[in-house]
């Protein structure tokens, strides 16, 4: 352990001397005195990197077990803070998705007198219409594009507008919405 100290020290006081000189036409300066420190770091990173391989020649199972180990722990480390950004990310998106079934189930009860339908049937019919929007004064208009091959629904879809243009349901800036199937 105290020579894997001294290794590392060594690798990075070699790294302060690298980034302490500047290189011109591929020569690096320094003063005289760095030169020789810098020199003579690599021959002490190689005579310490010689003495941990001549203790690990020894013992080389147990050494290759560490490794492995190390390496694994550094590994489920990683995952672990991987997996507690993920884990956060799906507790947000599984609130949104119960949000939003049940404003699809508010609307559906009480815009459509209670229809049954599913979500997929629901994105199908009447969340994939076309639109434009018109702005009005203080009013914002949406004119959704009528499906003519879903008559009954596009009936359903102008009583339910008619509710929710009944809610005065306004953004943060106060342009009140109201909605028109065309």
């Amino acid at each position: 352990m105290g020579i894997e100290r001294n290794l590392q020290a060594r690798i990075n006081e070699e790294r302060r001397y690298r980034e302490k000189s500047t290189v011109v036409n591929g020569e690096r300066e320094l003063s005289e005195r760095d030169m020789g420190i810098l020199t003579s770091i690599p021959r002490e990173i190689n005579s310490l990197k010689r003495e941990i391989k001549k203790i690990e020649k020894g013992h080389e199972k147990p050494f290759k077990s560490l490794k492995k180990k190390k390496e694994e722990l550094a590994r489920i480390i990683d995952k672990k803070k991987i997996y507690r950004v993920d884990v956060e990310l799906d507790q947000i998106m599984t609130c949104f998705r119960i949000s939003f079934a049940n404003i699809c189930c508010h609307l559906l009860e009480k815009c459509f007198n209670g229809e049954k339908m599913t979500l997929q049937r629901l994105f199908e019919t009447i969340i994939d219409l076309r639109g434009k929007v018109k702005v009005d004064n203080d009013h914002r208009n949406i004119f959704i594009e009528r499906n003519p091959k879903q008559e009954y629904i596009m009936r359903k879809l102008e009583s339910a507008l008619d509710v929710i243009n009944r809610m005065d349901i306004k953004d943060p800036t106060g342009f009140v919405y109201d909605f028109k199937v065309v």
